[in-house]
């Protein structure tokens, strides 16, 4: 069995989701056991302090779709993980042993990295709604493109043009390049 979730619109594995969130310094994957630099979520680059803290959070939301597993899980006081290693520093039996035994703990040591990501798409949600009225101020002729700077201009164009393609990869990959 793998347990899945859905992560910024990717569905995989949580292994998989854990693993390729991790980096060195330079900014490359890194592999199973090595150290980490920083994590990156959603192309966003965090401190490798949130890798336990993400690692949570994507076991609390496959557990949270899952409650038949939970309910399960419940009738165990040991949970053990046979791939644990010595050098294991998240392990999904404790995850699922913190679930079940102290949910609302769970969720709380998970806090920082939540209030981090919803920070985040509070901004994106915002800056989306500003280039949508800017859009449609261009569109109507409310403002003209000469009222605008050089590189807003530059940006905007390439949103415009990636918006009116309806391709979501353009406008991402503007707003990935702050």
């Amino acid at each position: 069995m793998y347990a899945k979730v859905n992560a910024f619109g990717v569905m995989d594995t949580i292994e998989n989701h854990y693993q390729q969130s991790k980096r060195n310094a330079t900014g490359q994957p890194v592999k199973k056991g090595q150290p980490v630099d920083h994590v990156v979520l959603n192309r966003r680059q965090f401190s490798a302090e949130m890798l336990t803290q993400w690692y949570r959070l994507l076991w609390i939301k496959y557990l949270s779709q899952n409650p038949d597993l939970i309910e399960y899980a419940s009738q165990f006081d040991e949970f053990t993980d046979m791939f644990r290693g010595k050098n294991t520093i998240n392990c999904q039996a404790d995850v699922i042993r913190d679930y079940v035994t102290d949910r609302a703990g769970l969720i709380q040591s998970v806090s920082e990295l939540t209030a981090e990501l919803k920070s985040i798409e509070r901004t994106i949600k915002i800056f989306s709604q500003k280039i949508e009225a800017l859009i449609t101020a261009l569109d109507d002729g409310t403002v003209r493109v000469g009222d605008l700077d050089a590189e807003l201009v530059s940006r905007f164009c390439a949103l415009i043009d990636a918006k009116r393609k309806n391709n979501k990869e353009g406008k991402n990959a503007i707003l990935s390049n702050k």
